[in-house]
């Protein structure tokens, strides 16, 4: 049987893929060149993320072919926030519209998952990632394959949203 989806939860605060990072560095011969490195806080999320979906995985094989991912980023809800507000955040009517960005949240999931749920990112042909607020924070993660026979835009698009053109 071949695999078609994988869901786990990575449990704390998100994290979003952090920019490399360059320093001059000094061979021991005396020569300076230029050091590029990612940064030690995305090293240890995208570890987090890869242990997670090695648990989930359960040994099986990576999957194949064209691939969704479904990225649901939960921020925990600032206490310094008056209780209307904290209510309002619990309720969905009010998200997390500033940083991490969503898409740096996607690139850290999918590029902690290579070699662990699929060979490679790039088989990831669509992504949706989502920003809202929980009491308790985390990331849900789903992949899976793509059925060309299913159309998959309603449930990672409102509907009301799209317009008819």
């Amino acid at each position: 049987m071949t695999l078609t989806a994988i869901r786990f939860v990575v449990p704390g605060q998100p994290v979003a893929k952090g920019r490399a990072r360059a320093r001059l560095s000094r061979t021991r011969e005396g020569r300076d060149f230029i050091q590029q490195y990612t940064p030690a806080d995305t090293r240890a999320y995208e570890r987090s993320v890869a242990f997670e979906a090695k648990i989930a995985m359960e040994r099986r094989t990576p999957i194949t072919g064209a691939l969704v991912l479904i990225v649901h980023a939960y921020f925990g809800i600032p206490a310094s926030w008056p209780q209307w507000k904290q209510r309002e955040a619990r309720s969905g009517l009010v998200v997390p519209t500033g940083r991490p960005d969503w898409d740096n949240i996607g690139k850290i999931c999918s590029d902690a998952m290579n070699k662990v749920v699929y060979r490679d990112d790039s088989a990831i042909v669509d992504a949706c990632v989502r920003k809202r607020f929980s009491r308790d924070p985390r990331i849900e993660i789903e992949v899976r394959t793509l059925n060309p026979l299913r159309r998959e835009e309603p449930e990672l698009l409102d509907e009301n949203m799209v317009s008819e053109t």
